[in-house]
């Protein structure tokens, strides 16, 4: 949904018009990106964007962790921990 409204205003500030925001209402509205966001989507401080099915930011990694890394993290820790 960012990415679509990203590219929507950047050729809206090419084309000299004005950037107007279409609210869904089957989507959330996130009100720090100003874009429509799934409702499973979360707005991270320290990342300052939306991250799809969030569920934490890892200090560790210094990344969040949601939808599109979920398996690979917790890959991460059973590789981790099945050293111990």
């Amino acid at each position: 949904m960012l990415k679509e409204e990203l590219k929507k205003k950047d050729e809206c500030e090419r084309e000299n018009r004005a950037y107007v925001l279409e609210i869904s209402k089957q989507f959330d509205f996130c009100v720090i990106c100003c874009s429509n966001i799934d409702s499973s989507s979360k707005h991270c401080k320290e990342c300052d964007r939306c991250v799809d099915n969030f569920d934490h930011h890892c200090y560790w990694l210094n990344n969040c962790i949601g939808g599109q890394n979920y398996a690979v993290f917790i890959l991460l820790l059973i590789l981790v921990f099945s050293n111990f």
